[in-house]
């Protein structure tokens, strides 16, 4: 089963349905301010992703900066339509506060010159919500984790 957590206002609360990970390959934060596509990512997770991800949520940019600030991250799934800040700038400001996390853009926006813009900004992959499959998410998440440490200069590195 997936664990996951919601951050809002520096408080944690679990949902109902969660449990704990024994060495996740991924600790995720996913940005998104939709409670019904986060239970999405939630389920895609503990359907595909064979236990393996640990997944933490925040609604905006604002909670996510806090969290991002602490570290022990993986990777962050980014929604672009966020209530504070719309579009590709929610990359760049993911970016400035973790440059060197990987960042998969998760979005409803399926405009090729959004995907050619945030992958400017340093996005590791571009996923179109209703268009992705399960196995398409947990692929995009492995690849940029894999990614990552592979660029690492020693194994085991966190660069969150």
């Amino acid at each position: 089963m997936t664990a996951c957590t919601e951050i809002a206002n520096d408080e944690e609360t679990l949902p109902a349905v969660i449990g704990p990970v024994a060495a996740p390959i991924a600790r995720i934060l996913l940005i998104e301010d939709n409670d019904e596509e986060m239970l999405l990512v939630k389920h895609t997770l503990e359907e595909y992703g064979l236990g393996q991800y640990q997944l933490e949520w925040t609604r905006g940019l604002g909670p996510a900066v806090r969290r991002l600030r602490h570290g022990g991250l993986d990777v962050v799934l980014l929604d672009l339509g966020l209530p504070e800040c719309q579009g590709p700038l929610s990359c760049c400001a993911v970016r400035d506060w973790a440059p060197y996390l990987p960042i998969v853009i998760l979005t409803a926006d399926n405009r090729k010159e959004t995907e050619d813009l945030v992958m400017s900004y340093g996005a590791d992959d571009y996923l179109v919500k209703n268009e992705v499959s399960g196995p398409a998410l947990i692929h995009a998440i492995r690849s940029a984790v894999f990614r990552k440490r592979a660029r690492s200069p020693w194994p085991g590195a966190s660069q969150s």
